[in-house]
Order: structure tokens, then sequence, then C-alpha cells
């Protein structure tokens, strides 16, 4: 997502941002514009948001009830799936922000026909520490009964 939305003008982005209702919806602005990446503006720009918004926006994924595209949102669930079994499906995706030393693991369950989406937060002190998002979320996936 983060490169479709870098390619949107910088204007087009805080309005589309808006919409989607997601964190405190601060898309980088002209005024903001570093020498980094506009991909990253997630990572190193205004937008926060919290484990229980990100669970909330990946529920209105699921239910493409978010501003965008059916085949937008198709393309996030088909890219983001990491596993698929005969009793379940797993969309999931890891992230990390250097400078906080926060990783995440992000995505949903589909079991039963059923979406339970989760995100996990972890600090990372040590870079080593980024091994232990995935394990750690399917461990409590695992103890909460949907894996």
């Amino acid at each position: 997502m983060a490169i479709i939305i870098s390619g949107l003008r910088w204007r087009e982005c805080g309005a589309h941002w808006e919409g989607v209702k997601s964190g405190n919806a601060m898309a980088p602005s002209p005024r903001r514009r570093t020498e980094k990446p506009r991909r990253r503006f997630w990572l190193d720009g205004p937008l926060a948001i919290s484990a229980v918004e990100q669970t909330e926006f990946l529920s209105r994924l699921v239910d493409g009830k978010l501003p965008m595209t059916s085949e937008a949102m198709r393309a996030v669930k088909e890219i983001t799936l990491v596993e698929k079994t005969t009793a379940i499906e797993l969309p999931a995706k890891t992230g990390w922000q250097f400078d906080e030393k926060l990783g995440w693991w992000v995505g949903w369950v589909v079991r039963d026909c059923k979406s339970y989406p989760f995100a996990l937060n972890i600090d990372l002190p040590r870079d080593a520490d980024a091994a232990r998002r995935i394990p750690l979320g399917r461990e409590c996936l695992h103890s909460l009964g949907k894996l």
C-alpha cells in the first residue's frame, strides 16, 4: 500500500488518508517532506496508529469497507497471504520502526468463515529481537484458539 499511496500527489494523499480514518490520519504534507523516500511516511512521518486502531482498520479491509477499490483491497489480501491450509487462511505483514525500536506483526486469521484481526506491537531493543514477532504472535493466536 505504501507504494500505491506514495504514487499519489501529496495533496491527494492527505485527503485520501483522512477518508481511511486510521490512527491519527496524518499523512505527509509538502511542508514535512524530507529527503527520505515517500513510501516511508508511515515509518518516518507523523502517522501514528495503535494496535486497537490497526485491528479496526484490518476489520474494515476484510469487510471491504475502506474507501478503496475492491481491486485494491483484494490485491492487499492476496499479497499478504502467508499461510493457507484447509482450516485457516492467514494474511499478515511485519513491520519495524527502527528509530523507535518498535516492531509489529498484523493481519487476520480466517477460520470457520469468520475473520479475526490481530495486531502485535513489540519493543525491539536489539535487532535480533525482530525475529520474535511472528513466533510470539503465533503463540498468542494459538492460545486464543485461532490457529
